[in-house]
């Protein structure tokens, strides 16, 4: 339980700290949304799989924390991807 308290607050720090230069006014409201929250999700999803393991004791919590990758990777796509010049999708 003591990982799964560590991965909230590294979640709750996420909240409010994101790469806003990445995120310029012209970028797209998807990745806007994706640089914005998707960093705090993956730790979210790593302390409710901490959570879940940690309180029944039990790999149910497993496929919860193995959902983080995802999220993660859609994270990295959209904060190393070039920024779209105005007007292109």
């Amino acid at each position: 339980m003591i990982w799964a308290l560590l991965c909230l607050a590294i979640a709750a720090v996420f909240g409010f700290v994101w790469p806003q230069k990445k995120a310029h006014k012209d970028t797209a409201p998807v990745r806007y949304f994706i640089l914005r929250w998707f960093h705090a999700l993956v730790w979210l999803l790593l302390a409710v799989g901490l959570a879940i393991r940690g309180l029944t004791g039990s790999g149910l919590g497993n496929p919860v924390a193995l959902a983080a990758l995802p999220v993660y990777l859609v994270f990295l796509g959209a904060l190393l991807a070039p920024k779209q010049p105005k007007g292109q999708t």
